[in-house]
């Protein structure tokens, strides 16, 4: 008897453990609900200026400023190219909906320490608001993965924060929007010794006549020689499937890179059309680099070797159906009978 009621005991105060537990929850002394914002909530940010360390040859610090526009975010280091959106963005979300709770220091002397000091820190992340700083935040060491110790400029405590070094990159380029020579709905393309135009949803042989086209070595064909080429097409047949994938490659182009150096004489010059504009495009190589230069950006571009190489190397050849002679077909037959 003493035994049960000894459990009955035991039980119960289990359960008023538990009611105890839920009811602090509730009351809103549990962590979770006592985190703050780690930032005020900007509606607005219009400017994000990024310092990083000082090199160790005491050049000056990396930096970065990401500006916002009527089209955009741009990069002032970049000559104001447009920014990754979505990167930037994505900052702006993290940074918002960062909640810190327990500061893992609060002494000034521990700054040094964790690389949040004014004079010692990984990144400085600097807030505008039009032009006026509204925030600054000092990036330190990282506890953990994805994590950074963390210091706001008006305050000594330090938290750590999901918000990792990479996400927050001090190169220009790391910032860069690599897909801003996309183009949408190409009409019409003309290279050295062939012209494509859409025809009914299809890749077909374009009309050469009239145009001018800029051969490999950088000379403009007359327009009788775009004649001649017209007419050296009309007797192919074009490969749909090849035209596709070449006026595919031109539409969704990426850049690496802005080119550290200007490189002279193109291997290849293209005119591409849409439906609403006409572009020209200039393919270099120089010392094992690859670069393509719009005539809508002022800088050259490093692109990769693949994306180069697969569109400087279509030729007429490369885009015509290859149809078997007799002769070429009686040989394929010997073969298969030898075989």
């Amino acid at each position: 008897m003493n035994k049960k009621i000894s459990v009955l005991y035991i039980v119960l105060f289990v359960q008023l453990l538990i009611v105890g537990v839920l009811a602090w929850n509730n009351s809103g002394n549990d962590p979770a609900s006592s985190a703050k914002p780690l930032l005020e909530q900007f509606a607005e940010i219009d400017k994000l200026t990024i310092t990083g360390e000082e090199s160790t040859t005491g050049e000056e610090k990396n930096q970065v400023n990401l500006i916002k526009t009527d089209s955009g975010w741009q990069i002032t280091e970049l000559r104001n190219l447009p920014a990754n959106e979505s990167k930037t963005s994505d900052l702006i979300d993290n940074l918002n909906s960062i909640r810190v709770n327990w500061p893992v220091s609060t002494t000034k002397s521990s700054h040094t320490r964790f690389e949040v000091a004014e004079d010692n820190f990984q990144r400085k992340l600097e807030i505008f608001k039009g032009d006026t700083l509204v925030e600054t935040l000092y990036l330190g060491t990282s506890p953990g993965f994805r994590k950074s110790h963390v210091r706001s400029a008006s305050d000594s405590d330090v938290y750590s924060v999901k918000l990792a070094q990479y996400d927050v990159p001090v190169k220009a380029d790391d910032w860069l929007d690599k897909g801003l020579l996309k183009l949408a709905d190409l009409s019409a393309v003309k290279g050295p010794d062939y012209s494509l135009k859409i025809v009914g949803g299809n890749w077909q042989w374009g009309d050469s006549s009239g145009s001018t086209v800029t051969s490999t070595e950088g000379d403009i064909e007359n327009n009788e020689n775009a004649k001649e080429m017209e007419n050296t097409q009309s007797g192919l047949e074009i490969d749909v499937q090849k035209a596709l994938q070449f006026t595919s490659k031109l539409e969704n182009l990426q850049v690496l890179r802005v080119a550290e150096k200007s490189v002279s004489g193109p291997k290849l010059s293209l005119e591409v059309s849409t439906k609403d504009s006409s572009k020209n495009y200039q393919f270099f190589a120089n010392e094992e680099k690859y670069y393509v230069k719009r005539n809508d950006f002022e800088p050259l571009f490093e692109i990769s070797k693949t994306d180069f190489d697969e569109i400087t190397q279509v030729n007429q050849p490369a885009l015509t159906v290859v149809k078997n002679t007799p002769k070429k077909e009686e040989e394929e037959q010997k073969t298969e009978e030898n075989s």
